[in-house]
């Protein structure tokens, strides 16, 4: 850890830590006297529990004395620090954990103040990457020729190794935008960007969300787009009963307009890289109950396997004199 200024080398560990209180130990001269609880905020059976299991074995074959795992997950393993962080300082409330969890400033706990790394249990190996057709294509590039402006590196809270995002900062010389991690206060580590919420928001919904317009359909007829797709999810708007030229079917029999609503659907799900079998829910508004059955039977038929959750509401008269409407929603589905 060289080369990074107080406080990263002498707190972060790139690697589970264990944090204790050892001078309640020193003070005690029977410990331990009962079974000591190690606190893991991770989930029973992940890789970082699989770890602590084996450390605690050693360590209760070395101490002579049981060993409890209690799994506290949640939050990225700041609800386990955060009751490690309350345990009684006499050695008998361990806490296995990485260093992810201890640079955010809303944290309920100091991570500085309140742990005190005592051994090293393992490392994992951390990974950079970038958008293909970025000109960032490596980190010799990143370290000496990325444009030194505070939003030419963004960093994200979900990446196993966000310890690193405060670090390399540090040794660039810059800021880095950290669109994550909303509020800065005296605390916050050096080199580490921040947004308020509102731009934070902002952000984000910016680069998740997607518009799409499906080759097949007429174009939309007010402010929307016939599809979004957003953080995993496609949104397809309410379809109507129009062909790809623009025809509406407001004379055509029910069972006409009902086939073409759902070839429409099917359109727009496909274009946004879904299909039938991602369907999730559906919404089906109809002018009259009495449509109902007719329906159901073409809808039964178009959905083959796929039952998605779905509504069917009676609305009197439909836009253009027309008899249903349906919206989707559903999921992307991998690349065949």
């Amino acid at each position: 850890m060289s080369g990074i200024p107080s406080p990263f080398g002498r707190r972060l560990l790139a690697a589970a830590t264990l944090s204790l209180d050892s001078r309640a130990m020193a003070q005690s001269p029977a410990f331990p006297a009962r079974p000591i609880t190690l606190v893991v905020p991770f989930p029973a059976g992940g890789p970082s529990d699989a770890l602590a299991r084996g450390f605690a074995r050693q360590m209760g074959d070395q101490l002579g004395q049981a060993m409890v795992i209690e799994n506290l997950a949640g939050a990225g393993g700041t609800i386990g620090l955060a009751k490690l962080a309350k345990a009684a300082p006499d050695g008998y409330t361990p806490g296995f954990g990485t260093t992810e969890p201890m640079w955010p400033t809303w944290l309920p706990y100091d991570p500085v103040a309140d742990f005190k790394p005592i051994g090293l249990a393992g490392s994992a190996p951390c990974g950079r990457g970038t958008c293909s057709a970025a000109p960032t294509r490596n980190m010799a590039f990143s370290c000496g020729k990325a444009p030194r402006s505070p939003t030419s590196q963004r960093a994200s809270l979900s990446a196993r190794c966000c310890a690193s995002c405060p670090i390399m900062p540090a040794r660039q010389g810059r800021n880095f935008l950290n669109i994550t991690r909303s509020r800065k206060t005296a605390s916050s580590p050096p080199g580490a960007g921040f947004m308020d919420d509102n731009q934070n928001h902002a952000v984000q919904t910016a680069q998740s969300v997607q518009t799409v317009s499906p080759a097949g359909l007429s174009a939309p007829g007010g402010h929307y787009s016939h599809a979004t797709v957003a953080n995993g999810f496609v949104f397809v708007s309410g379809q109507l009963p129009v062909t790809p030229d623009g025809q509406k079917l407001s004379a055509a029999p029910f069972d006409e307009q009902a086939r073409q609503v759902l070839a429409n659907v099917e359109a727009a799900l496909v274009a946004a890289g879904s299909g039938i079998a991602g369907l999730v829910q559906v919404r089906v508004y109809v002018d009259s109950i009495e449509n109902w059955p007719a329906f159901n039977a073409i809808y039964a038929a178009w959905a083959g396997n796929a039952r998605p959750a779905r509504a069917i509401v009676p609305t009197g008269p439909l836009h253009f004199g027309l008899k249903v409407e349906v919206e989707a929603t559903a999921v992307v589905l991998p690349a065949a």
